[in-house]
């Protein structure tokens, strides 16, 4: 069986939608499910046009950049040679409003080969953290002159969380084709550790809060930095 992988970066750039790429096809591939990956150079560019990843196959395609979009004019040539080389099971690709999704979902329906979408807040996100009306309308545009044919023609949808799930209804996906699956972690990574603290650096009194991701609107740092200052007047006797 093969599950071919379509994204527009990919290792050793990471982001949250490569790192769960890449887990996927390595663990399709432990279970011997070739599961490739057709990717572009995007922030990659000294990385070889071919490698393996651990057990995972990567090919990189040359792009233009305009905007947030990368067109990789060789993404037609390369399905259809991976195709040649080992029928295509399944094409997964990863983000809408990407060049290599719409090109991955023609082929796809010209192929009769399925074809699963993950979203990665990709649909609808921007209308969270995009506050300017004016900036919202590529994505309005794209919407329109695509007809969302890649999210709505897709055989399954897949999304991370309820806010996702809502709004690939939102957009106008069927609900049968929708599959929420929350990230997976490997929990072995994140295992206590017995460490003895120094009691003389120890301070019961003093409380630290990490905020971990980057800073944006859908981040919604405001909330924990509002929750901060009613916790300094309700816990005086702490400090933050």
């Amino acid at each position: 069986m093969k599950v071919l992988r379509v994204i527009e970066t990919f290792l050793p750039n990471i982001t949250g939608p490569v790192n769960q790429a890449y887990k996927l096809s390595l663990e399709l591939e432990k279970r011997n499910i070739h599961s490739p990956v057709i990717t572009t150079y995007y922030n990659t560019q000294n990385a070889p046009n071919e490698e393996h990843i651990d057990l995972v196959s990567v090919k990189r395609l040359n792009h233009l950049r305009i905007m947030q979009y990368c067109i990789s004019p060789q993404l037609k040539k390369a399905l259809k040679k991976s195709n040649q080389e080992q029928k295509i099971d399944i094409i997964h690709a990863h983000t809408y409003r990407s060049y290599h999704t719409e090109i991955a979902a023609k082929f796809a329906r010209k192929h009769k080969i399925p074809f699963v979408l993950s979203t990665h807040g990709s649909l609808l996100g921007y209308d969270k953290y995009l506050k300017n009306n004016f900036v919202k309308l590529p994505y309005k545009f794209y919407d329109l002159i695509t007809a969302k044919k890649a999210a709505l023609l897709a055989d399954a949808i897949i999304v991370n969380s309820k806010q996702e799930y809502e709004e690939a209804l939102s957009f106008g996906i069927q609900k049968e084709k929708l599959h929420l699956i929350p990230v997976g972690i490997d929990v072995s990574l994140y295992e206590q550790k017995n460490i003895k603290k120094d009691e003389k650096t120890s301070n019961k009194n003093k409380i630290t809060l990490l905020f971990v991701a980057r800073i944006s609107r859908n981040r919604n740092l405001e909330l924990l930095i509002n929750a901060v200052a009613i916790l300094k007047q309700e816990l005086e006797d702490k400090e933050f």
